[in-house]
């Protein structure tokens, strides 16, 4: 559940600090009333919570279509508590990215990158994040093949092939997906 909400659509001229712990990012129009400028680069960063993670949840999204979302894309980073990023999920099109719901490591903060090329442009995005308590469990920390099988198991009808694993914060994450 969102408890702070914040609406974010500007020109991009800087990377713009999200209110925490939990809001919406948005760029341009979901109603399709609107579309977003050519020739951006855009991020929004949440700072980490040490004893947190974040969940992420896209609301909708317009962006150009393309092969590898080379041209106009939406990007979820998780970062790292020395400032290195780890790209979580890159999308583009217009069908809700699968898995809807992305959950980052514990400790992570959040970073959201919107890139658009010179070209064609479309309504934009819009998604929601939270900082949520962990969930206390018994699992053991996993192995690297045990992480291989939980992301290749199909997700929402579609079948996820992780090309890059790796166990972060006793967690299995999937760094790349296609």
């Amino acid at each position: 559940l969102l408890t702070h909400a914040s609406s974010v659509n500007t020109a991009c001229t800087s990377p713009e600090a999200l209110p925490g712990p939990a809001g919406v990012v948005s760029l341009g129009c979901g109603d399709g009333s609107c579309e977003y400028d050519n020739n951006l680069q855009c991020s929004w960063i949440l700072a980490a919570d040490p004893t947190k993670q974040v969940e992420v949840s896209w609301q909708w999204i317009d962006v150009e279509t393309s092969n590898l979302c080379g041209y106009d894309s939406v990007s979820i980073l998780a970062v790292a508590g020395d400032g290195t990023t780890t790209e979580v999920q890159k999308s583009c099109g217009d069908v809700l990215p699968t898995p809807t719901t992305v959950t980052l490591p514990v400790g992570s903060g959040l970073m959201v990158q919107f890139v658009s090329d010179s070209t064609r442009s479309e309504h934009g995005f819009g998604l929601a994040y939270a900082q949520t308590a962990v969930a206390q469990d018994d699992d053991p920390v996993p192995t690297p093949s045990a992480c291989r099988r939980r992301f290749s198991r199909p997700c929402l009808r579609v079948v996820l092939r992780c090309v890059a694993l790796r166990c972060v914060a006793l967690r299995c994450v999937a760094l790349r997906c296609v």
